[in-house]
């Protein structure tokens, strides 16, 4: 793995950005042997910009979202479909 998969690993579990950086960088090198050490290879990897945790990565608020999407596009169907249906009926 990479220090990027482990990055973006830690960041979803809810971790801090530059705390996730830093253990990404610490199991790469713990997980690794020879050359690829050396740090031309991870240390040109920064964190630049908001170190705060990604807010919004919650499963269970996606279905929540995406429920409620489907659900207000199936009222939205209904009501134009009642209206088109209604405006026939008259002639």
């Amino acid at each position: 793995m990479e220090i990027s998969d482990y990055f973006l690993e830690l960041v979803s579990s809810g971790m801090s950005k530059d705390m996730a950086l830093k253990k990404a960088k610490l199991k790469y090198l713990s997980h690794n042997e020879g050359r690829i050490l050396s740090p031309q290879y991870w240390a040109g990897m920064m964190l630049i910009g908001n170190p705060d945790p990604i807010e919004g990565l919650n499963p269970v608020r996606f279905w929540y979202m995406l429920t409620g999407g489907i659900i207000l596009f199936l009222l939205i169907s209904f009501y134009i479909w009642h209206i088109v249906k209604n405006r026939y009926r008259r002639y």
